[in-house]
């Protein structure tokens, strides 16, 4: 039985969140197993959430937003507004740091390395230090 009761059966909302949280996972290039590790459920758990068989917590959807989930879009349907600014500072910095290490990474090594920058860095831009920033190049080498 599905946990949202959802009136209007041709546009089950509950049905699109299923698919929305399938759709990010596959953006971020998770498995499906792998997904349901990083936000502390089994297997059969993220398969019922992308059925819309059963609904997450909020521990879930914050594991999931923590390694780049864009959990607006899977709630309401609409991408979250990226602040273009402290991206691009972001950016500079990841490239500065890989300059002086003489490194380079794959655009999605890259990808994953700006998505936990930038979320630290809106949280507390003064807490991106370049040693920060190579311990996030560790994790993806």
């Amino acid at each position: 039985m599905h946990v949202c009761a959802c009136v209007n059966k041709k546009m089950n909302k509950c049905a699109l969140f299923g698919e929305r949280l399938k759709s990010e996972r596959k953006r971020l290039s998770f498995s499906q197993e792998d997904f349901a590790g990083v936000c502390g459920v089994s297997k059969r758990a993220q398969a019922n959430y992308e059925a819309s068989d059963r609904a997450p917590d909020l521990r879930y959807l914050e594991l999931a937003a923590s390694v780049g989930c864009d959990v607006n879009f899977v709630v309401t349907g609409r991408r979250s507004a990226v602040q273009v600014q402290a991206l691009q500072d972001c950016v500079e910095i990841v490239e500065e740091v890989l300059s002086e290490l003489g490194r380079s990474l794959t655009p999605l090594q890259k990808a994953k390395v700006l998505t936990v920058l930038y979320e630290e860095y809106l949280e507390d831009s003064d807490s991106i230090t370049p040693e920060r920033i190579v311990r996030h190049l560790r994790l993806v080498a």
